[in-house]
């Protein structure tokens, strides 16, 4: 009966830490060319001169109009959060509903401002709805 009690609780244990890395790691979409760097869990510094010695909960990046920093976390579950994000620029901001599964996380738009993508050197305004894959080191 010990044992049975142990297995359990090392099972659940285990179940807890891996849900506990779901909003944390590398994700991208290739066709919108952008990448998210997250971690809800604990702050990192901001890799950018202008903003040295702040900190955020990630960096949405890449054909964009500039980076978007995660600033807050508005609430927080298991598979769902949502966040307030600041475009690079600091003049725009936009709260950001995220849910997320093991390989992926779907980011969407809630706000009334749009991030906008950078394609054949024009602005477009990107989906409010957009899917990033986890990207495995």
């Amino acid at each position: 009966m010990k044992i049975i009690l142990f297995l359990l609780s090392l099972f659940s244990s285990s179940l807890s830490i891996n849900a506990q890395d779901l909003f944390k790691g590398d994700f991208h979409n290739n066709d919108l060319r952008i990448r998210l760097k997250i971690n809800l869990y604990e702050k990192m510094p901001i890799l950018d001169d202008e903003y040295e010695g702040d900190m955020c909960y990630g960096r949405l990046s890449g054909a964009l109009n500039g980076s978007w920093y995660l600033l807050k976390i508005i609430s927080i579950d298991e598979k769902k959060a949502i966040v307030r994000a600041v475009s690079d620029s600091g003049i725009e901001a936009q709260t950001l509903e995220m849910l997320v599964d093991d390989d992926s996380i779907v980011i969407r738009q809630t706000g009334e401002t749009n991030i906008r993508g950078v394609k054949n050197s024009k602005y477009i305004k990107l989906p409010k709805k957009i899917v990033l894959s986890k990207i495995y080191n």
